[in-house]
């Protein structure tokens, strides 16, 4: 009932050939969280990351930090639910159709009736209300639906705020943490159904920003999202001040970010983008324990599932740095599948800055049972091959044995690896072994838990939500 106390930590022991065996522990993360189901709420006190959103960086502190955590109530409806109204002149039966499938069945008063139960549905769709009254007479409304995981039904709020110190070095120091405080603020409401707004800040010594945003669904056009942020610099030196402008250095600075984005989707059709660029000097939190963020970054995607061709997709990527020449990527790919238990995927990688980079990937699948896959691949990229195949299995969710094997050719990397995988009642060990291009070595992890509870120790798998004894 006081909450739990979770530390975690990397340990690793290697012995090169002929050599002394090399030993190192570096703690990762150390935190106490407690929650209250009824209001929604977590409190972490320790490491923890600050959140963050689409158009924002999170950073590792150690602190506090207090917010809203939906998983508390799965059950919880957060999305918007459309409105699915009708009139019964009698008594009758419901059922609910989305693309054709049934999803609900029921039982409505004769009079206006709201359908109040969730349909299942990502993207634009079509959804059908069945009334069959006693007399057998049915009567279909038929109603265009566009689901969103992106926005927040109308009047629930998603809010986070930190208080802490940057955390430095992590993974390789196990206590490195900055001087300076650092406080952060997220906080999201459903202004209405088709409207979600969004609002950031942080601010640490000598720099703060912040910024708002949302998502807009205008019926079934898709979802639209925008954020501007603004950042003020007074003097504060980054750690890691890579490549910007001379003018970057300085006191006063100050900048700007501006962020655009789409997404459209249906069962056979899908659409978007997204883009972002600083004006001035925009700088976070995170940059001044590290790089600064790109000046701009963009990326596209349009995509068509075909009944007996597959499905075809075409991607665009573009990023660039302050000081640095962009990098811009094209990728084409098909998928389909061959039966029920094979695929084939072909994709394809274009270089659109230095021409001469390039690759194809042509990769089958085979799954044999429930849990054992197969797959094998052939890759052609910047005039060699390199030619893979992997099995595995999975351990079972239940407990039990699982395994995964692969091999490699060419490119001058040869040779293979295993693992083998046990999940008891007590925890998780895995043990492999790794020979590729000469460079062999063998290891070994296990995993677990000791939860007190009832004032005695009990022995468990690794725990990483609510559990039960």
């Amino acid at each position: 009932a006081g909450g739990v106390f979770s530390s975690t930590a990397l340990s690793q022991q290697t012995r090169a050939d002929g050599g002394d065996w090399q030993a190192k522990s570096v703690r990762l993360d150390t935190s106490w969280s407690t929650s209250w189901p009824d209001k929604l709420l977590t409190l972490n006190i320790g490491d923890t990351l600050t959140d963050a959103l689409s158009w924002t960086r999170a950073t590792r502190i150690g602190g506090i930090q207090l917010g809203s955590n939906f998983a508390l109530q799965p059950y919880q409806i957060t999305t918007p639910i459309p409105a699915l109204l009708g009139s019964a002149t009698l008594p009758s039966q419901i059922d609910l159709y989305v693309n054709g499938m049934r999803q609900y069945n029921g039982q409505v008063p004769a009079g206006p009736f709201q359908l109040n139960t969730i349909p299942n549905i990502t993207g634009a769709g079509n959804a059908q209300v069945v009334l069959t009254d006693a007399f057998g007479r049915a009567t279909t409304i038929n109603f265009s639906l566009y689901g969103t995981q992106q926005l927040l039904r109308q009047g629930l709020s998603q809010w986070s705020v930190e208080l802490g110190a940057v955390r430095e070095n992590y993974g390789l120091d196990s206590f490195d943490y900055g001087h300076d405080p650092v406080a952060s603020g997220t906080w999201r409401h459903g202004m209405s159904n088709s409207f979600t707004l969004e609002t950031h800040a942080e601010a640490t010594s000598g720099l703060t920003s912040a910024g708002v945003g949302g998502y807009w669904q205008p019926g079934q056009a898709g979802v639209f999202s925008a954020a501007l942020a603004a950042s003020r610099n007074s003097g504060r030196q980054a750690g890691m001040f890579l490549n910007l402008p001379a003018s970057g250095a300085g006191n006063g600075t100050s900048g700007s970010q501006l962020s655009l984005g789409y997404q459209w989707n249906n069962s056979r059709f899908n659409a978007g983008f997204n883009a972002t660029r600083t004006f001035g000097t925009y700088l976070d939190v995170a940059s001044l324990y590290g790089g600064a963020p790109p000046t701009s970054t963009g990326n596209a995607v349009v995509g068509y599932n075909t009944q007996h061709l597959g499905g075809f997709s075409l991607s665009y990527i573009y990023q660039q740095y302050a000081g640095q020449d962009a990098s811009r990527f094209a990728s084409a790919s098909w998928f389909k599948s061959l039966g029920r238990s094979t695929s084939i995927t072909v994709s394809a990688n274009q270089d659109l800055v230095d021409r001469s980079q390039r690759s194809i990937v042509v990769a089958l699948t085979w799954v044999l049972d429930a849990r054992t896959s197969v797959s094998a691949s052939a890759q052609r990229s910047n005039g060699s091959n390199v030619f893979t195949t992997n099995a595995s299995s999975p351990t079972p969710s239940e407990g039990g044995w699982g395994w995964s094997t692969g091999t490699r050719q060419g490119d001058g990397q040869n040779g293979a690896q295993g693992e083998v995988d046990y999940l008891g009642r007590y925890g998780r060990v895995d043990a492999g072994l790794y020979d590729v291009s000469g460079n062999r070595y063998g290891y070994a992890e296990a995993a677990g838990s000791l939860v007190f509870m009832g004032g005695h120790p009990f022995a468990a798998q690794q725990i990483t939500n609510a559990f039960a004894l």
